[in-house]
Order: structure tokens, then C-alpha cells, then sequence
């Protein structure tokens, strides 16, 4: 959610809202810099993005905080990360690496394994864009979308490796997510 007060730049935090109670909604980061593109994890807590510590110069990192508000921000040794996904056994995030200088056009898929030895590892990485994986229901597959086609289409590939890379759409697509039980993948087609 944005909010600009007067006089000062634009904020952009994480709110969470209770669909049980009418207009129950809570701030969950409340920093000069900006946090967006939330991801829950199985347990309770959100991984999102922020810029923090100077909004005017730092890259995008990933932070990990409880969805309840509960404790502080904790930073994942992660930098040049958008648009996260986490694996429904909380094992695994997925995420957009932005190589530093290169901007949106040329971006990685890599993951990183919060019980492993805190590197990154490259998932899909070529000169072309792939962008916004998602991980499956079952954590075999990550669905995502990639521009190496000369257009966004949404492809499937196994995951944490194997052979076989599925392309879903056929007219264009991107923003794919998994329907709950991992039998269809959502995803926007490119004129909307």
C-alpha cells in the first residue's frame, strides 16, 4: 500500500487485512524505504522486498519478518530481489535476480535454501527476462515467465533441476500462479 504524506516521498509498505472482521487491516512494515511484492510462508511470516537502508541507493533486498507484526525485519543475505515466492514447506524462496546496472529487462531466476549455507543458487538464468516463479503446490515445479520466445510466455520446469522445460501459454502470458491443488496454473495473458 502507498501512502504519501505531504511534503515527503511516497512510502510503500506491507499491510495485512482479516477478512473476518470489516475494516481490520494492520501495517506490517512501517520504514522510510520502500517493502512490496509479500510472499507467505507456511509458518506465519512474510518475505517481501525493500530498499532499505537508503531508499535512494541500496538495490532491493529480501526481508523476512512475522505476519502477525511480531518481532522485527530480519534480512536474508540476498541483494537485486524482487518478486519472491515461498515453497509450501518453507524450505525454499524463488525470486527475480537483477543483475546490478542492467535493470528489469534482464533478469534471473535464482532460489535460495534457508537451510542451506546462505548462497543463492541460479534456477533460469540466459540474456533474456524470466521472471515471477511460483513455486507448485508439491515444490517439484516452479512455474515462471520468460521473454526468450521474443515475447512473455509462461513455461513450467522441475525444480530444484531436471530436464523438460513446458511452455503453458501459447498467445503470450506472465504472472502465473498454481490453483491450490497444483492441477492448473493461473496467469494473465499479455493484453490483460
Amino acid at each position: 500500500k502507498m501512502t504519501e504524506r505531504p511534503g515527503t516521498p511516497a512510502q510503500f509498505d506491507i499491510w495485512t487485512i482479516d477478512l473476518t472482521r470489516a475494516n481490520a487491516s494492520s501495517r506490517l512494515t512501517d520504514d522510510p524505504a520502500w517493502e512490496f511484492d509479500p510472499s507467505w510462508s507456511p509458518d506465519g511470516r512474510v518475505v517481501f522486498n525493500s530498499n532499505r537502508p537508503d531508499p535512494q541507493r541500496s538495490r532491493f533486498r529480501l526481508f523476512v519478518r512475522a505476519a502477525d507484526g511480531s518481532g522485527h525485519d530480519e534480512p536474508l543475505p540476498i541483494e537485486g530481489a524482487v518478486s519472491p515466492d515461498w515453497s509450501r514447506d518453507g524450505r525454499f524462496i524463488v525470486y527475480n535476480y537483477v543483475q546490478p546496472g542492467s535493470g528489469p529487462l534482464n533478469t534471473d531466476l535464482m532460489t535460495f535454501d534457508l537451510k542451506g549455507d546462505g548462497k543463492p543458487r541460479p534456477f533460469v538464468t540466459t540474456q533474456y527476462a524470466e521472471s515471477n516463479g511460483a513455486f507448485s503446490p508439491n515444490g517439484k515445479w516452479i512455474a515462471y515467465h520468460s521473454t526468450d520466445s521474443g515475447r512473455s510466455e509462461v513455461y513450467v520446469r522441475p525444480f530444484p533441476a531436471g530436464p523438460g522445460v513446458i511452455q503453458i501459454s501459447r498467445d503470450g502470458g506472465w504472472g502465473p500462479r498454481w490453483r491450490g491443488d497444483g492441477k492448473e496454473i493461473f496467469f494473465l495473458a499479455n493484453d490483460g
